[in-house]
């Protein structure tokens, strides 16, 4: 008669979490809000443009400045002169803020991600999945033995997506991908997914 019988309802990630008798442990970094997206992506990208100057500032950073103890680091020297261009978007984009020749982190959050190598990588997919698909999680932690009264965090999926009730990993490497990254992405999909899950 063409008279709608049924409104038709996509499962989302928690339903296949609940279906597979896991549990969601939440996500394992803090995530931008919304009004935080734009300036995440702009300097995501200018890390991508310059990798190599990114692997040496976070090195420096995380090296010579322990995290639980600094709330602020220097840098100096050629090491500054490769970086300047990262260091002037971390200050413009709200992640630091430098005084003299100190540069102080913002806040928690930002400390966080300043830290973090491949987390911008991770960021800047979540966001962007974000314009497209209505169901998107960034360090997605799944207990896979949710029954069993203990909290542990098993496993990590980088980015997951839910298309048309389907659910789609991504991992996000900002190094050259290694044998054991693959296995992980389809040991994750098969657990998650069964005999029916790929993984390319």
């Amino acid at each position: 008669s063409g008279k709608a019988m049924a409104p038709l309802c996509h499962i989302g990630i928690d339903d296949y979490v609940t279906a597979i008798n896991a549990k969601r442990m939440g996500n394992s970094r803090m995530l931008p809000s919304p009004s935080q997206y734009g300036d995440v992506v702009s300097m995501a990208r200018l890390m991508f443009d310059d990798v190599v100057a990114w692997k040496a500032l976070n090195s420096h950073i995380a090296n010579e400045f322990p995290y639980q103890l600094c709330d602020s680091f220097t840098v100096s020297g050629k090491l500054y002169r490769e970086c300047k261009k990262l260091l002037d978007g971390f200050c413009r984009f709200g992640f630091l803020l430098k005084k003299e020749n100190r540069y102080y982190f913002t806040d928690k959050k930002a400390k966080s991600y300043v830290y973090n190598y491949g987390l911008w990588l991770e960021l800047f997919v979540y966001i962007k999945a974000k314009e497209i698909y209505s169901e998107v999680g960034c360090g997605f932690l799944i207990d896979w033995t949710g029954d069993d009264g203990v909290n542990t965090q098993d496993n990590e999926i980088d980015v997951i997506i839910l298309h048309r009730s389907v659910p789609l990993f991504i991992s996000c490497k900002m190094t050259r991908p290694e044998a054991a990254d693959v296995y992980e992405v389809g040991f994750l999909a098969r657990r998650f997914g069964g005999a029916s899950a790929r993984y390319a």
